[in-house]
C-alpha cells in the first residue's frame, strides 16, 4: 500500500465495533495502522485469514473491490467480517 492509502481507523470508528464484535484479526493493515496484535499485511494473498472475528479497513481506490471480495470469501466460510468502506451514490 503507497502512504495515501494507509490509515488507521479512528477510535471513534474503531472502538464502538472492536467492544460490539472483539475482532481477533485486523485484515489490510501494517505496523503503523494495525488495531490488534493480530494483522494482516498480504491480505489478498492466497492463504486462508487466521481469524474468526474480522475487521476490514481495506485501501480505497482500485483495490477497493478486490478486498471487499476477497472479506466476502472468508465470511462465506462462516467468519464475522466486518467492513469499513466509503459510500458511495
Amino acid at each position: 500500500m503507497n502512504d495515501q492509502e494507509r490509515w488507521q481507523t479512528p477510535p471513534e470508528v474503531w472502538n464502538p465495533l472492536h467492544e460490539e464484535f472483539r475482532f481477533d484479526l485486523d485484515a489490510f493493515a501494517d505496523e503503523q495502522t494495525k488495531r490488534l496484535p493480530r494483522y494482516l499485511t498480504d491480505a489478498l494473498g492466497p492463504e486462508e485469514w487466521p481469524g474468526e472475528r474480522i475487521f476490514m479497513n481495506p485501501p480505497y481506490g482500485n483495490k477497493l473491490e478486490p478486498c471487499v471480495r476477497r472479506g466476502y470469501q472468508e465470511a462465506a466460510k462462516g467468519k464475522l467480517v466486518v467492513a469499513v468502506i466509503p459510500l458511495r451514490g
